[in-house]
């Protein structure tokens, strides 16, 4: 019986390009390949803003148990996660800002 053909694998940088963790999922992939996981290069995609809560959130909404996506966190991004400085989407609830400050909302019409 043949196996379903897999989805390309992908790692989700919570950055722009060029950055640590950019440099992570380039090492990751290296690593898949020299070991035999992977056939073709992986996908990296980026998902800079809201210190790592616009990637989580994707993840969240949109790939809870997708086999072939990793994300590139580091100890920073589970430390905001822990202290809810990244909160999942919820309705219109956006997650905080950097500072952690204000939570972003609909725009009211002017009085």
């Amino acid at each position: 019986m043949r196996r379903p053909p897999r989805e390309k694998p992908e790692c989700i940088a919570p950055a722009n390009p060029g950055g640590g963790f950019d440099l992570t999922c380039r090492l990751a992939q290296e690593g898949l390949k020299a070991s035999g996981a992977l056939d073709d290069p992986m996908r990296i995609i980026y998902m800079p803003g809201g210190i790592g809560a616009v990637a989580y959130n994707h993840v969240i909404a949109q790939k809870p148990d997708d086999p072939n996506a990793i994300v590139a966190f580091s100890g920073g991004s589970l430390l905001n996660l822990a202290q809810k400085k990244i909160r999942p989407l919820l309705g219109r609830r956006r997650a905080l800002d950097g500072g952690g400050r204000h939570r972003l909302r609909r725009s009211r019409r002017p009085r």
